[in-house]
């Protein structure tokens, strides 16, 4: 039986063909050479730089608390609403749609049902506007929960149901209607002044007459809107604010099964040639792949809105084992 020729030891470091080509006399699917490793190196360091280099905060902060804190309308009165507010709860914390249904764990703020007719706006008290400010920036967290009947659905500029503002460009946040949609505003600095840049907006679910509970949320990172319990709107703050926006959210399972596939690549270019050494690489790589996002703001952020995407991490990891498991081949023989 003859030795194997330095080309088939396709996976110790010194024996790679440079460019990481695949040699056919070694059984492999996938070679990995300096070239290839480097490679890997370069994009995970620009992944992890992706997840850390944030442009604009996404936490609660600026607001003023001297902004009055109104139901139905602006304060400026051109952006009225029609419909009934039966119930209104504000929370310096994250409510979950559940425990918020219907007002759960909540206290209503209204000492009546508020109709709104389209005319001037119906103000809070004060001092009830200048402890939300002060709590919910302190917490980095907002919750609103309103049951309401929208009078009709051809309502628009988004109406304001409530609104804490001075006008119609300056907000901490605001909850309005939009034809049949909703619009949830938060005043952060990446959403902006007027909270526009990254606003929620939910899909068509409102109805004329018809009542709907509605729980907006904000955890200082992502904005939710929950409506009868059902989510129907969601927007990542924390996610726009970083280097790669689109990657860290929407893309998110791609992103991790690229990093689970890199951290294999890389462990697997300093493990053994057989098919326990691939596995055991690839095991060590998820792993890391997991914890690493924890690390990095962006993805942090992203797996919490979604954590299955995990998952991606496995698949990577799993399909650079199975394409780096050296298979025998008469070189070896």
């Amino acid at each position: 039986m003859s030795s194997p020729t330095p080309a088939a030891h396709c996976w110790r470091w010194r024996s790679h063909d440079a460019a990481g080509v695949t040699n056919p006399a070694a059984g492999t699917v996938l070679t990995v050479g300096k070239r290839l490793v480097a490679a890997a190196l370069v994009a995970l360091a620009a992944l992890v730089a992706a997840g850390n280099l944030p442009t604009h905060p996404s936490q609660l902060e600026g607001w003023d608390p001297g902004y009055p804190l109104l139901l139905g309308n602006e304060a400026t009165g051109d952006r009225p609403w029609r419909g009934t507010v039966e119930f209104l709860a504000l929370a310096s914390a994250r409510l979950s749609p559940t425990g918020a249904h219907h007002g759960a764990g909540t206290a209503n703020l209204l000492p009546a049902v508020v109709v709104a007719n389209g005319g001037p706006a119906q103000p809070l008290p004060a001092g009830l506007a200048r402890s939300l400010a002060t709590a919910a920036q302190a917490q980095n967290a907002l919750t609103v929960v309103a049951r309401v009947v929208p009078a009709t659905i051809d309502q628009r500029g988004p109406a304001r149901i409530v609104s804490f503002s001075s006008d119609t460009q300056h907000r901490n946040f605001d909850l309005g209607q939009e034809g049949r949609r909703l619009v949830f505003r938060v005043r952060t600095p990446v959403s902006g002044g007027n909270g526009s840049r990254q606003q929620v907006e939910t899909t068509p679910m409102l109805r004329a007459g018809k009542p709907a509970t509605i729980v907006a949320t904000y955890d200082g990172r992502v904005a939710r809107v929950y409506v009868d319990g059902r989510l129907c709107g969601r927007r990542n703050f924390a996610a726009a604010a970083s280097a790669g926006p689109v990657l860290l959210d929407e893309e998110l399972p791609a992103v991790c099964a690229v990093l689970g596939a890199l951290l294999a690549l890389i462990a697997r270019a300093f493990a053994g040639r057989d098919r326990r050494s691939a596995i055991a690489a690839a095991l060590v790589a998820t792993l890391v792949a997991l914890a690493m996002p924890r690390a990095m703001p962006g993805l942090a952020t992203a797996l919490a809105a979604m954590p299955w995407a995990v998952v991606g991490a496995l698949i990577g990891a799993a399909a650079v084992a199975v394409a780096s498991s050296r298979s025998p081949s008469a070189s070896d023989t």
